[in-house]
Parts: C-alpha cells; structure tokens; sequence
C-alpha cells in the first residue's frame, strides 16, 4: 500500500508504458546538467535499442560502512558517494509516497529485469540499433511500478562519445531517475527527478 501525501506539478500525459518515455524526454528540465559548460541538448535524443538494467540503491539504499543521512550529507558537499548518488527517495516529498516495505519491494522487482531489445519513437526522440555517432547516446530502462500501480520509477543514462587526443572516448555522463505517479483514469505526471553528473 502506497502513501498519500501533497504533490507538486508535473507534465501531464495520458496513458503507461511509453507514455513515460514521452514524459521523461519532453521535460528538457531533466537533462539540464549536460548544458553545464555550455552544452547543448541533443535533438532528437537518440536512443539505444536495448534496455539498461536498474543502478544499485535506487529504491532502497544499503551500505554497512555509511548511513544514508550521511552519504546524502556528503554528497551535498560534495563527496561523490556510489550507494546514494541515484537515489530517488532523497528528496523528502518522494520519500514520504512510499513505505520502507515498498521500497524493497521496488528493488527486488528492479534487480530481475534484464536488457532487451526495445524500438521507441516520439515527437524528441528516437532509438536507434548503433551508436556509431559523436555527441550523446541514452540508455532507458523498463519502468518499474509500485505494487498500487499508483507511482512508475523511469532511469535515462546519457553516455558521451568524443575525440580526445586524437583518440575516440566514450563515457558515462549523467544518469537521470525520473518519479511519476498517476493521475485520473491513465494519466500520469512527473513529480520527481534525481540527476547525477559525472563530472
């Protein structure tokens, strides 16, 4: 069983499954970290054609050397921390929708997906079977649901292929947990995001 609690304004769109990649790419303020520097956001954001898996910790954070108080506090420092820098429930307001139990249910049900092929199209974006071109590459992940089918979790990781030193280099740039929970009969809205740099 979920929680209620106040939310705040999202977009707005109709329906599940790829109705949440519509939402997560339509809000360019999601990907705000690869301007940093003066960067532009692609357009369209290419895709690849195969699902990533779920990062560690999303849902549910455990570390027995460090708390998650204090890894978040860190992290606000500045101190990069591996466990926590993808965790959703970070902001209290998202923390506060869902039950510890839940949580660990969401993590359990993350871990099993697997990477499959996938073919998405929408009016920003499109997923493509190489990834043969400079600039940025994003890799989604299936959406996974609280068992209320209330709230839908989303994870986009942009990798970054370039020239350095006369030498192509590709790496991961950010990565980028998206919230959404239903609205109504089959609409859904983005009510949180948690993006990471890796700077």
């Amino acid at each position: 069983m979920c929680l209620i609690a106040p939310l705040f304004i999202g977009m707005v769109a109709c329906n599940s499954g790829k109705t949440l990649y519509d939402l997560g790419f339509a809000n360019l303020n999601n990907f705000k970290v690869l301007t940093i520097g003066g960067g532009q956001l692609p357009n369209p954001f290419i895709i690849c054609d195969t699902t990533e898996i779920w990062s560690d910790n999303t849902f549910y954070f455990f570390d027995p050397n460090v708390t998650l108080e204090d890894c978040l506090k860190n992290q606000a420092q500045g101190e990069f921390h591996p466990g926590c820098h993808n965790y959703i429930f970070y902001d209290q307001k998202l923390d506060t929708l869902v039950k510890a139990a839940e949580k660990w249910r969401l993590r359990e049900q993350s871990i099993k997906l697997v990477p499959r092929k996938i073919k998405l199209y929408g009016s920003n974006y499109l997923s493509k079977s190489s990834n043969q071109d400079f600039g940025y590459t994003f890799y989604v992940s299936d959406p996974v649901y609280t068992s209320c089918k209330r709230y839908a979790f989303l994870q986009i990781t942009a990798y970054h292929k370039y020239l350095f030193l006369g030498k192509v280099d590709r790496s991961i740039y950010s990565q980028h947990t998206l919230m959404f929970k239903k609205t109504g009969r089959s609409r859904w809205e983005q009510i949180g995001a948690n993006s990471h740099w890796y700077n």
